[in-house]
């Protein structure tokens, strides 16, 4: 039998934190629009001292988590995927699982960075 990996739900968090191309400009010494104009961009989200990598996670998780309308339980695995991890032991994903509730659950985490 095949098994397939399937996303059930979608999940998303974006740090309360909010600056402006102007405010990018500023902090690094660009002219006024410059960031605007080369990148498209005209506000980012910028994560704030409490806002760490596993903490953003599970806040995506349970949003995705209801997205699909599951428990936690039901879960088979959790991927972490982040370009910065919070730490190297445990993974994020452990972290993230332990947030979740999961800690002791059994269902396996791991991280690809």
């Amino acid at each position: 039998m095949l098994s397939r990996f399937k996303i059930a739900g979608a999940g998303v968090y974006k740090p309360r934190k909010v600056l402006t191309s102007r405010e990018m400009d500023d902090v690094h010494g660009c002219a006024a629009g410059w960031t605007e104009s080369e990148f498209g961009i005209v506000s980012r989200h910028v994560a704030g001292d409490a806002e760490t990598t596993s903490i953003m996670a599970a806040q995506a998780a349970t949003a995705a988590l209801a997205d699909a309308g599951w428990e936690g339980e039901a879960v088979d695995v959790i991927i972490g995927g982040c370009g910065v991890m919070e730490q190297p032991i445990p993974s994020t994903s452990a972290l993230v699982q332990d947030k979740l509730g999961l800690g002791a659950s059994g269902i396996p985490s791991f991280d690809v960075n």
